[in-house]
């Protein structure tokens, strides 16, 4: 099975060691980056299922780079990480599409609860798409093959009903 991969965009070197240290002993795959340009650059490198964004860094806020993965990588989670608690910016990342939250500092016991939460919120996601990607596709199907029966039933139709009109026409012309 293939393990879980963890993108960790923290500019706080000590944060983002301890990050790294933390979710790789609980089993985890962990790229670390220290800004929004090296985070873009790992996930060409390599797509991962989860990302821990800071949202201050140097360069490409956490912000700016939450709408960029939402939209070019629409099957990777994230959760926002900050020193000031602001819920407005909170409540803008969560609309956004973060998943979840959180302010530093903070338990790694609460932080790993709330990545397989994520993770979980994030399967079920994946699920969802998934079923309704195949609802569509048998919909397609069905379509495409209720359209056949009754473009067949058509013909059919066609048949019956210019052989009923040949047989009246040679019935008329037979009383002449």
């Amino acid at each position: 099975m293939k393990k879980t991969h963890i993108l960790v965009a923290e500019d706080d070197e000590h944060i983002r060691n301890g990050l790294t240290d933390a979710l790789e002993s609980e089993g985890y795959s962990v790229t670390a980056v220290a800004n929004g340009r090296r985070a873009l650059e790992a996930f060409q490198r390599q797509p991962c299922d989860l990302v821990l964004l800071d949202i201050m860094m140097p360069g490409k806020s956490g912000m700016e780079l939450l709408s960029e993965i939402i939209y070019g990588y629409p099957d990777t989670g994230v959760i926002m990480l900050t020193g000031v608690t602001d819920t407005d910016t909170a409540a803008k990342a969560m609309r956004e599409g973060a998943l979840d939250y959180m302010t530093k500092p903070f338990d790694l016991d609460e932080l790993t609860a709330r990545i397989e939460r994520a993770l979980a919120r994030r399967a079920l996601l994946l699920e969802n798409r998934e079923y309704q990607q195949s609802l569509e596709r048998m919909v397609t199907e069905r379509t495409e093959q209720r359209d056949s029966d009754v473009t067949a039933l058509n013909r059919l139709f066609q048949e019956h009903l210019h052989q009923q009109i040949q047989k009246s026409l040679e019935a008329a012309n037979g009383y002449r």
